[in-house]
């Protein structure tokens, strides 16, 4: 393997790994990320090899790292140690309500914490990063509920749920052995000593990265977050602090708004705002072919940054990132985001770092419009709308597309025409009520005549409700004109969905249009309210109603920005 010094690589227990030497999680590493299925995964496993007196059962691998005599960077593998621990804390926890403190006290030595003989304070066996270790240590110290930290983080959530799992996995075995205590020593020297691990140590980050590629390599599951996270630090040479930097500074920015899944999501918006349209499955391996020199990992890891700090205010609108560029920009976002369309993101990412405010607010509009357009239209989640949004993006940092007005011409050409909008707008059904009361609220403000009708989200749920005129579970015996085809075919059509006060709403449910309509009368919205006027609710009705907002529907998303 070349490029690889010092390498010592064994099999060892999982309990002497803990035991042996003071661990450390780097903060750059990922928090603790296992879901209760995975760890209970691992205690099913481990205790049915226990059972089944197998002399051992495999847990996978480890990467240590030397930070100095008595200390090792966990580079990976944090999800196995930290479950043991918290398994190890739950057992203590157990022994301590059933009055054995001594076995309880003798664990926590061993295993997770260490009095100095100096100083007399406890240091612990394994710490986790600056964002978990505070609340995993206080946990694994805790002795009963009431003393349990509480969660400020997803992260400490799932730490928290797989401590509970632990301490219900020993509740259930304890209950079903002769003698409890025995046997869950036993059970826990199994754990310890026959649950083996490979442990690759080496002396160095550089090192360590290309055993963490190796590994993966070889057939063991490593994240896309991960995978890239560690080829830059292995491509980054003497350049590895800077970019250890960057990444723990871009995790960082993007941490408020979600977890590994959104730092996912960011990476690949990223890479194809400068390469083009880039699927989750082949960015890792776009990544390797492009990032090949240590100059080219810093390069990366700065365009994160930067980017990162652009894609966090687009998940904030109200950011102060975004004063410069007015309530217009703010408000498309705003939009964007409640809608769920993120598909303009890389788009977004490019325009923001090369055109001023006022334009970006143009172009922002803009790609509202566009993406309500291929929404009713059925092209939003395409890989043609995908890669055209992407390719504009590249086409934008290498500065082949010089302004906005430019850019908004290829999107004239690429979105549905107004005569494709209105008829996929006369026939559209939509399940998500969030779009479907977007969608209505705007179509009453251009029938009123307001400016920049677009900008209304959603209108408060809790005040403003979408009702189905025809019911999408009628009673039976009601709504003689449809058959159940009928119902299926027309209930979530555009022209029979309603805005309508909570307070009007209630207790109309699967009424009878004749009891319907005198609610509906007395709307204050006037789309609502003129529904009224029809004698029946049929299919007829329906689609003429929606045919009438279909003509409203392209004056309130226009092509061009207002």
């Amino acid at each position: 393997m070349p490029g690889i010094t010092n390498l010592e690589i064994k099999l060892d227990g999982v309990g002497h790994v803990l035991a042996d030497k003071k661990l450390t999680v780097p903060e750059y590493q990922r928090s603790y990320a296992w879901e209760r299925d995975h760890v209970q995964d691992l205690f099913r496993d481990v205790y049915g090899s226990y059972q089944s007196k197998e002399p051992e059962y495999f847990l996978g691998s480890v990467v240590l790292t030397t930070i100095d005599n008595n200390r090792l960077e966990v580079v990976d593998g944090q999800q196995r140690l930290a479950t043991t621990s918290l398994f190890v804390a739950a057992l203590c926890g157990y022994l301590t309500k059933r009055g054995e403190q001594k076995r309880a006290d003798i664990l926590v030595q061993e295993y997770l914490q260490r009095l100095d003989a100096r100083t007399l304070r406890a240091t612990p066996q394994l710490e986790l990063n600056a964002q978990d270790n505070a609340f995993f240590q206080a946990l694994l110290t805790a002795v009963d509920q009431r003393d349990q930290p509480k969660p400020e983080r997803e992260s400490h959530r799932r730490i928290l749920a797989a401590y509970r799992s632990a301490t219900s996995f020993i509740e259930t075995i304890a209950k079903n052995a002769r003698n409890p205590v025995d046997h869950l020593l036993d059970f826990l020297e199994f754990f310890a000593k026959a649950s083996k691990i490979i442990v690759a140590q080496v002396p160095d980050d550089r090192n360590a990265w290309i055993i963490f590629e190796t590994l993966n390599d070889r057939g063991l599951a490593l994240s896309t977050t991960d995978l890239l996270k560690n080829y830059l630090f292995g491509k980054a040479g003497d350049r590895l602090n800077e970019v250890r930097k960057n990444w723990i500074e871009m995790t960082a920015l993007l941490e408020t708004f979600g977890g590994e899944s959104l730092v996912l999501l960011f990476l690949r918006h990223v890479w194809a705002s400068y390469h083009g349209l880039t699927r989750e499955r082949e960015l890792f391996d776009k990544v390797k072919n492009i990032v090949v020199t240590k100059e080219a990992s810093a390069e990366f890891s700065y365009q994160l940054v930067s980017n990162a700090k652009v894609y966090a205010a687009m998940l904030n609108p109200s950011e102060e990132f975004w004063l410069p560029f007015g309530n217009i920009t703010k408000a498309s976002l705003a939009t964007l985001l409640e809608l769920g369309f993120t598909q303009p993101r890389p788009l977004m990412l490019a325009a923001v770092s090369a055109f001023s405010p006022a334009d970006c607010a143009k172009l922002f509009q803009c790609l509202l419009a566009c993406s309500v357009r291929f929404t009713i239209v059925g092209a939003l989640g395409s890989s043609a709308l995908e890669s055209f949004y992407a390719n504009q993006a590249a086409a934008i940092r290498r500065t082949e597309i010089k302004t906005v007005d430019d850019l908004v011409r290829n999107l004239g050409k690429e979105a549905p025409t107004d005569d494709h909008f209105k008829s996929a707008f006369e026939a559209a059904r939509v399940s998500s009520a969030a779009h479907a009361r977007y969608y209505l609220r705007t179509l009453e403000l251009t029938h009123a005549g307001k400016v920049e009708p677009e900008y209304v989200p959603n209108a408060d749920v809790q005040a403003v409700t979408l009702e189905h005129v025809l019911p999408r579970n009628p009673e039976q015996g009601t709504w003689s004109e449809f058959d159940e085809d009928g119902v299926d075919a027309y209930a979530r059509r555009l022209g029979n969905l309603v805005l309508l006060t909570r307070g009007a709403n209630v207790g109309v449910g699967n009424a009878e249009f004749k009891r319907k309509r005198e609610v509906i009368a007395r709307s204050e919205f006037a789309l609502t309210s003129r529904i009224s006027e029809c004698e029946r609710w049929d299919r007829k009705a329906i689609e003429q109603r929606q045919a009438e907002l279909a003509i409203l529907a392209v004056k309130s998303w226009p092509l061009v920005a207002k």
